[in-house]
């Protein structure tokens, strides 16, 4: 999977919603804190985070790996010698953190194109948009090489069909036995009329 940067960037700053905060600064000249850290900060995200998050909430921080709030669902700030009150903000580190925040702020769909001669992307499905329901397991299916999710509640396992896009994409299905039991769309509902007997997964 690509580094999540990468592929945010265009999302981000293509969207009507979003844009770079470097094009319109409003925390010139003041310091900020993260509640937790004794660090001062000016002129980065997060000082401009809890300026823009007063005009509108719908704001949040992704960094990498080695950012303040990595680890950290959200982060609290504060202004620096000011009675303003410190602010929550959403944040995250990962592809899996940007999908929890979209969704809770109800943005940044991410699609896959139904005329596409390409098999969706694992983002472009129920397997990476709804980290509450799938967890990865490590591992990929050997024909196809495609990732293997595991669904928390029923321990089934999901994967991406390889040999199918467009209107014919769907997910492979397997119970928790590692045999074929169905497909299921790319919002993940299941049908067991597409299951192979005698199928199981190959690894």
């Amino acid at each position: 999977m690509p580094e999540f940067r990468t592929f945010i960037k265009p999302t981000l700053f293509g969207n009507e919603i979003c844009s770079d905060w470097r094009q319109n600064i409003l925390s010139s000249g003041s310091s900020y804190q993260i509640e937790t850290e004794a660090h001062i900060l000016t002129d980065c995200a997060i000082c401009e985070a809890y300026e823009h998050y007063k005009i509108t909430p719908n704001v949040a921080l992704f960094g990498g790996s080695s950012s303040s709030y990595s680890g950290r669902c959200s982060v609290g700030v504060v202004k620096v010698h000011s009675l303003e009150p410190a602010l929550t903000l959403a944040c995250g580190v990962s592809f899996e953190n940007f999908c929890r925040i979209a969704e809770g702020l109800g943005c940044l769909q991410i699609q896959y194109d139904s005329g596409s001669s390409l098999p969706p992307k694992d983002e472009e499905t129920v397997l990476l948009q709804c980290p509450v329901r799938f967890i990865r397991t490590g591992k990929y299916e050997r024909n196809g090489g495609r990732q293997v999710y595991r669904e928390i509640s029923t321990s089934r396992f999901f994967y991406v069909d390889r040999g199918h896009f467009g209107m014919a994409a769907h997910l492979e299905v397997f119970n928790s036995n590692e045999e074929h039991i169905g497909t299921a769309n790319l919002n993940g509902e299941f049908d067991a009329t597409g299951r192979a007997a005698g199928r199981v997964i190959q690894w």
